[in-house]
């Protein structure tokens, strides 16, 4: 799927999977995602900017899911601009142009009660929350998409990315990818409402 990607050349996935390879990435996912069934890896192929970045996510999200796609008009049907998307303080930088393979538990932060707030996680999580994984993964795991219901698959975040949207308190919402009565939905959610439906993902950093 990532190959069909506009602009992306076999060289390019060649490099990144074997710069994964020669470390322990691959081999450690292998080992984990047999004991956590939320453990799914996900390619980001980063454009010149984070804007950028998630306006490429959202354009394969509504290829993807076609007529089942909708979203929260007011966050990014023409309210979305660069200077209205950016990363939580402490978060990993973002590299223009890196292609990257992250393993990511979308089960992370889940807690059906009593809840949790977005924010509560900055403190120990802050360089392990997703910024545009969630993103991408609802067009390159669908199923996984479809298997949402916030009981038992919960609803996912990019915890790491702040949109600041009209007409709300600046800086107050995160993306979130929804499933209901058949749609897929890129809404978002405020950082400091506490739900218990909603997974806050973190992306597994693997070390020898």
């Amino acid at each position: 799927m990532v190959r069909e990607y506009d602009g992306m050349t076999g060289d390019r996935i060649d490099r990144m999977m074997r710069t994964a390879h020669e470390g322990v990435q691959i081999e450690r996912f292998k080992v984990e995602a047999q004991k956590n069934r939320f453990l799914a890896p996900v390619i980001v192929p980063r454009g010149s900017s984070l804007f950028e970045t998630l306006l490429l996510g959202r354009v394969l999200m509504k290829k993807q899911w076609g007529r089942r796609y909708d979203e929260f008009k007011e966050a990014y049907d023409g309210g979305l601009s660069e200077e209205r998307v950016r990363l939580v303080l402490g978060a990993p930088a973002f590299i223009p142009h890196e292609l990257t393979l992250r393993f990511v538990d979308f089960s992370a932060n889940w807690s059906p009660s009593p809840g949790i707030a977005i924010r509560e996680t900055y403190h120990d999580h802050v360089n392990r929350l997703t910024a545009l994984e969630t993103l991408f993964a609802a067009n390159q795991h669908p199923r996984w998409v479809e298997q949402m219901d916030g009981e038992n698959v919960p609803f996912a975040v990019d915890g790491a990315l702040l949109l600041n949207v009209r007409g709300s308190q600046p800086w107050a919402f995160s993306p979130r990818i929804w499933f209901g009565d058949g749609r897929v939905k890129l809404c978002a959610r405020k950082i400091w409402i506490q739900f218990r439906t909603t997974a806050i993902p973190t992306i597994q950093w693997y070390t020898r």
